[in-house]
């Protein structure tokens, strides 16, 4: 009887084993690209946990973990900032908390985090396909796009940092091999190295001066800062809107910023106008646009020099679109000192389709842009 138990026993025990290896391995795709892992994702307490470097640079996240602390840092763009501390549930999306299912955790010398939750921080779809054991994660603005990064730390002879430098930029799919695609995606790659060979001529002599100085004054240095980073602000075949800031400080009085923004029409390649978003004549546009800049005026109690040098300088407005909005921004100290950054306004498309041209707001993905 002890010998049938014990067969009983161990058969299970095979029996068991075999099917945890015939289980399929979870494989992550993001916006239809399968993502390579060194260590395989793992279900923990019905959540699913995958390598963290692979998964946020995936999603187009820039990575910082600091070891010591066990810190993970994660940006993309402008509009997202994560944080989390392996083992603790809280991460922190923008400086608000989101608590976690399960905390990340470190595996075989691997930080892994929870999937959905790092995915749905950075407002993404996720789908879960319990069958195949495939989960699918689509960026909803921006899908498909991948972000490149140039990163680089400059350093003196003694290995201190004189300059960090941080250049993000974008490459569009291009599955129809479009040459109006790769010609604006082979423009995004020139520029970012064109940027960083501008501010290596202009600003790498200075750091090394400056910092020789601060040592011969025994003064702290401070590295110099150098970022670009850019966000999609609406993706609508065949329409593109990139919205592109800048970030320096070296040494002044105080950092310099400057924002730029991009509205493509992706058939033809060429850049849209305010003609080609509004229907009504140029005056009115313009009107418009000031009645908005107005508001923001009135909303800050701003004087009316304020407005005035709006008026004036109308025509360096730059603008760029989102799902629901067209936005508005004149650059820094174009109407006032630096103090009043850039000024920006918008004017929704809900309630004023009168405005802007139809192309706005037609589904057709074969809509034609004028």
């Amino acid at each position: 009887m002890k010998k049938i138990c014990g067969m009983i026993l161990l058969l299970c025990m095979v029996f068991s084993v075999l099917v945890v290896c015939a289980e399929k391995e979870i494989s992550v795709f993001v916006d239809g690209e399968k993502i390579s892992f060194d260590q395989a994702p793992f279900i923990k307490d019905n959540r699913t946990l995958v390598p963290l470097r692979a998964i946020f640079e995936a999603l187009g996240c820039r990575v910082d973990y600091d070891a010591e602390l066990k810190m993970v840092h994660a940006t993309r763009g402008t509009q997202y900032s994560l944080s989390l501390t392996i083992g603790e549930t809280d991460l922190y999306k923008n400086g608000k908390i989101i608590t976690m299912d399960v905390p990340a955790m470190i595996v075989n010398s691997r930080t892994f985090v929870p999937l959905r939750a790092i995915s749905e921080a950075l407002d993404t779809d996720v789908e879960w396909d319990g069958e195949l054991r495939k989960i699918t994660v689509k960026n909803r603005i921006g899908y498909g796009i991948k972000i490149h990064y140039l990163e680089k730390d400059y350093l003196a002879a003694d290995g201190t940092v004189l300059i960090r430098y941080f250049y993000a930029y974008p490459e569009l799919p291009n599955q129809e091999n479009s040459e109006k695609i790769t010609v604006l995606n082979k423009s995004f790659a020139e520029r970012a190295v064109l940027h960083q060979q501008g501010m290596e001529k202009e600003w790498l002599s200075e750091a090394e001066e400056a910092y020789a100085m601060a040592q011969a004054d025994g003064l702290m240095w401070y590295a110099y800062v150098c970022e670009h980073s850019f966000d999609i602000t609406y993706d609508v075949k065949p329409v593109l809107s990139i919205k592109e800031s800048d970030y320096s400080f070296f040494n002044g009085a105080h950092p310099n910023t400057n924002t730029d923004a991009y509205t493509y029409n992706l058939t033809n390649g060429e850049l849209l106008t305010l003609n080609d978003v509004f229907s009504v004549e140029e005056k009115e546009a313009q009107d418009r646009i000031l009645t908005a800049f107005y508001d923001w005026c009135d909303m800050f109690a701003l004087e009316d020099e304020v407005k005035n040098a709006m008026k004036e300088n109308i025509d360096k407005v730059s603008f760029y679109l989102t799902n629901d909005a067209i936005c508005f921004f004149f650059d820094v100290y174009t109407v006032g000192p630096y103090a009043l950054g850039e000024p920006e306004a918008s004017i929704r498309f809900n309630l004023n389709e009168k405005l802007f041209r139809p192309w706005l707001y037609e589904t057709d993905p074969q809509r034609q842009i004028p």
